[in-house]
């Protein structure tokens, strides 16, 4: 959004998990089926619907097939940390406040892909979820010791929606939570984040049922969501965008829980180092425009 603004025509390149073998490199729209292009593309496909979204496991080809077919002027690779093939011009590495070294350990022992040292290769830092985390000034000062050089820039997830799954159409007020018993239902990799948004809404209560990341929801898993609902009372079901292109499928019949199906929608805001953050930026496009 902040290069639109700019008239910087962008497209977004993903591996695309969770999608089944097909097309090299596809073209993502919001109704692209979630088996051809995983469900993380289909979402910033449908919250960014002019932007072009790319899918394709060879990020390269993906690459210049967005440069031929639309004409882009920069191109942003989601999860792109590690692809060090492809030579970029700008690393931003988002770090989780709330778990910033996971389980200090490296795949597959732990949760790391990269040993800490990684941090340096940065360029910016974008600490996430800042309002959730316990200690902020100790992650900080841990991230600084490794990567001393290198610009950090906070941000917090802010709800700004909650519209009926499938219907974004059928909004309801985010602070009507405050009125609701609240079951959160998710398949993300922090589900417990999710779980600590919902409940600064103040609900009357909140139980979290949390599903593995990318799971693929079935018939049984929506009994469950079901049940669990009816033991607790739950006057609401609220799930994430990340996960609606996962659960609409099971709603091509109508269902007892439909009406109560809602999904949360948030945005990222950066609270501390947006200058500096967009300075950088500034610098790489001017640097990437010319050259081009």
């Amino acid at each position: 959004k902040t290069l639109q603004a700019e008239g910087i025509r962008v497209a977004i390149l993903l591996r695309g998990y969770g999608r089944q073998e097909g097309e090299p490199v596809m073209l993502v729209s919001g109704t692209t089926p979630l088996t051809a292009s995983g469900d993380e593309a289909v979402m910033i496909a449908t919250g960014l619907p002019d932007v072009p979204v790319w899918v394709g496991k060879d990020r390269y080809t993906a690459g210049l097939t967005a440069i031929r077919s639309c004409k882009v002027d920069a191109i942003i690779l989601d999860d792109g940390f590690q692809h060090r093939k492809l030579e970029r011009d700008l690393d931003i590495l988002t770090v989780d406040a709330t778990q910033p070294f996971g389980t200090g350990k490296l795949l597959p022992a732990g949760t790391l892909r990269q040993p800490p040292s990684a941090l340096s290769r940065a360029d910016v830092i974008l600490l996430t979820r800042t309002d959730l985390a316990e200690s902020l000034h100790e992650v900080k000062q841990t991230i600084k010791s490794i990567a001393p050089e290198v610009p950090i820039a906070e941000s917090c997830h802010r709800p700004i929606q909650l519209y009926q799954l499938g219907d974004v159409e059928c909004v309801q007020q985010r602070q009507c939570l405050s009125a609701h018993r609240l079951l959160a239902v998710c398949g993300i990799g922090h589900p417990n984040a999710f779980a600590e948004t919902l409940r600064r809404s103040a609900p009357q209560h909140l139980e979290l049922l949390a599903f593995p990341d990318h799971h693929q929801y079935r018939p049984a898993d929506l009994e469950q969501i079901q049940n669990r609902a009816t033991e607790i009372d739950a006057t609401l079901i609220v799930t994430t965008q990340k996960d609606e292109p996962r659960l609409l499928p099971l709603f091509a019949q109508e269902h007892a829980i439909a009406s109560k199906f809602y999904v949360l929608c948030i945005e990222l805001v950066i609270t501390e180092g947006q200058e500096s953050l967009r300075e950088r930026l500034t610098e790489c496009l001017n640097r990437g425009l010319q050259e081009f």
